[in-house]
């Protein structure tokens, strides 16, 4: 039987430079994830971890983009929705 969990992480609106400073140091925590657990497997291993290597690149190019969507909302004076839910299910 599954059982469904959800989590709200995020759920407001707020000006530019918070939603920046929310979701910008989300992004890094995630990055310094990946970046540990690449260095980890290399450092047991010997072998590059891909799957960590494309997260990676993904996360990166992720954070760029909401960099580019913060400066264009400060820009226009507006303020951002985020909302972010985390769901959970056994399998």
């Amino acid at each position: 039987m599954s059982t469904i969990k959800t989590i709200t992480l995020i759920d407001g609106s707020f000006d530019p430079d918070t939603a920046k400073d929310i979701l910008v140091n989300l992004l890094q925590h995630k990055i310094h994830f990946h970046t540990l657990k690449s260095l980890r497997f290399w450092e047991k291993t010997g072998v590059k971890d891909i799957e960590s290597q494309l997260r990676l690149e993904q996360l990166k190019n992720d954070r760029d983009l909401l960099l580019k969507l913060m400066h264009e909302a400060q820009l226009d004076a507006k303020q951002v929705v985020i909302k972010s839910s985390i769901q959970i299910d056994f399998i």
